[in-house]
């Protein structure tokens, strides 16, 4: 059963600790529940009225706005109404959300994200921002998405698809009262900050702090860890500034409501403390979820209610206890093999329909992916490495041997480059390929050092020989020609012959002129030439068998 949400933010976490009162599951309105073992999945809603019943073979998603989804046969996954004769809307999705804020995004099959609405028309496609390709969203949170573009970067849109605050930030929270928690990195430091949904900061957030929670009732908590690994929880107002000192007494507070929240002894037990930091109950049990003015407790692996006077409303006998979400009156609980339905005096409400199994995880998936790749712009990055003159990356020709293995950090044996004349490097931080270059050189990339020493004969006397005493860069050789390939990987693993002639358009643009095409032992190849800044020599090649497209280069 999913009771908190984690998000984890560099060292970070912004997180929703032990408090009914979230808004994502304020949202639900049914769950999906099955009435046997050998039965298929229905909805219910928290009064224990199914709307649907036997009817999913796949287990069907929480129900928000009137609108839940569910995988079909084909493992794509399809939304409908939230009604007896249920209906469905728009098409069939490699990935979604939830319904928020009238918003579900979505992704269709080698598709951009997209935004669809309740009746399943698509409101508006987000699939890139000032060129560069949006690869994930979340579901909407207080009329805010957060996204994250290729070059790994978050920022925020409204409902509209309009950016409201820009992708600046290496992590990124979701909005909850108003407020997100965001961090930047800065070299080898990072700063973080607490924004509201126009991206105005309320405060950076002290360095020392190893957690912060989200905010409610204008207070969020925080926590220290020592160089002993001891862990202290404290709290904080909106300016940032403590109102409760972090302290060993608390090694987690969760989050404030109605005046209260749980906390964690030094010893693993649960109690509740009010704004004060006063105890209002001593922490003595295994779990504790404030649920506005009841408590959800569990003690010897049972559960059951409290008030927040700490009097035992409910001793606990359940298996499990569903806390109580929002306003409803109602929740479920485990009893043995079956779920019933209790009111907040724990008092067991009649059923229609017998419950044997129910699931409630929440509103809100990781954010989700998009299914569209743009491999002009895949190839485009990796072609940046091949320079105007003819190099490839950092080097020139006149880079030797020694001067690659300082560029890109090798440490070679003898053993490796020992009668080699070709050196190589392979790149990382490509989503869609592999990628290498190599320089292959006309020369030796070692040479031997001699040294002279005696050697004496049999029949006496002797004579001087040279032997090898150790190896060096060899300062003469130099690249004769460079070569830049790349693998597709992933979802382009199939688009080896795209690429490729994708590739050859590249070529042009960058004022090559073709010069012949060859086809041999299945490759494919096109030379090239180009005359500024000076004569160069180039072909492109793709080989079937291993997928493999390479760009030769030299004078």
């Amino acid at each position: 059963m999913k009771r908190t949400g984690l998000f984890t933010l560099l060292c970070y976490l912004f997180v929703v600790l032990l408090s009914c009162n979230q808004q994502e599951e304020n949202t639900v309105t049914h769950l999906p529940f099955k009435s046997g073992e050998d039965e298929r999945w229905g909805l219910i809603d928290w009064k224990g009225n199914p709307i649907i019943e036997n009817e999913f073979q796949n287990q069907p998603s929480c129900v928000t706005e009137g609108r839940f989804y569910v995988r079909n046969d084909n493992n794509l996954y399809e939304f409908y109404t939230a009604e007896k004769k249920f209906k469905k809307i728009g098409k069939e999705y490699v990935d979604v959300g939830h319904f928020h804020d009238g918003l579900a995004p979505v992704v269709e099959k080698d598709q951009p994200i997209s935004f669809i609405r309740s009746d399943g028309t698509v409101a508006f496609v987000f699939d890139k921002y000032k060129d560069e390709a949006v690869k994930s969203v979340s579901d909407f949170h207080e009329g805010r998405a957060r996204f994250k573009t290729a070059s790994g970067k978050y920022g925020y849109i409204n409902t509209k698809g309009k950016v409201i605050i820009e992708p600046i930030y290496d992590d990124a929270g979701e909005f909850y009262n108003n407020v997100a928690y965001v961090a930047q990195k800065h070299g080898d430091n990072k700063e973080a900050f607490l924004i509201d949904r126009n991206g105005k900061n309320y405060f950076k957030v002290n360095p020392d702090y190893s957690y912060i929670g989200q905010m409610n009732e204008n207070l969020l908590t925080y926590t220290e860890t020592n160089k002993n690994w001891e862990i202290s929880s404290g709290v904080l107002n909106m300016k940032g500034e403590k109102i409760i000192k972090a302290s060993s007494k608390y090694a987690t507070i969760g989050l404030f409501e109605n005046g209260y929240a749980p906390f964690k002894s030094p010893n693993g037990e649960w109690g509740l403390i009010d704004k004060k930091g006063d105890i209002a109950i001593r922490a003595k049990y295994t779990d504790l979820y404030l649920c506005k003015n009841v408590l959800v407790f569990s003690e010897k692996g049972k559960w059951g209610l409290l008030n927040l006077e700490g009097e035992i409303l409910l001793e606990p006998e359940y298996e499990d206890i569903y806390f109580f979400v929002g306003n409803n009156k109602y929740t479920y609980a485990q009893d043995d093999k079956e779920w019933v339905l209790i009111d907040k005096k724990g008092k067991e409400v009649k059923l229609k329909t017998v419950i044997s199994q129910i699931r409630f995880e929440g509103s809100y998936n990781t954010d989700i992916e998009s299914d569209y790749v743009d491999i002009q712009a895949e190839v485009n990055n990796v072609m940046k490495l091949l320079n105007d003159d003819g190099t490839i990356d950092k080097m020139t020709y006149q880079t030797t041997p020694e001067e690659f293995a300082n560029l890109y950090d090798k440490e070679y044996k003898v053993s490796d480059i020992e009668n080699e004349k070709v050196l190589y490097h392979f790149f990382s931080g490509y989503e869609y390929f592999e990628v290498g270059i190599n320089a292959e050189y006309k020369l030796p990339l070692i040479i031997p050092q001699y040294e002279k020493k005696w050697k004496e004969s049999y029949w006496g006397g002797g004579h001087w020989e040279n032997e090898i005493s150790s190896y060096s860069y060899n300062a003469n050789a130099i690249p004769e020609t460079f070569h830049l390939y790349f693998i597709p990987e992933g979802k382009l693993k199939d688009k080896g012959k795209e690429i490729f002639d994708i590739t050859c358009g590249e070529m042009k643009k960058r004022g090559y002129t073709q010069l012949s095409i060859e086809e041999k032992d299945g490759q494919r190849s096109v030379f090239w030439e180009k005359k500024k800044p000076h004569l160069i020599h180039a072909g492109v090649h793709f080989t079937e068998k291993n997928n493999r497209i390479g760009i030769a280069v030299g004078k």
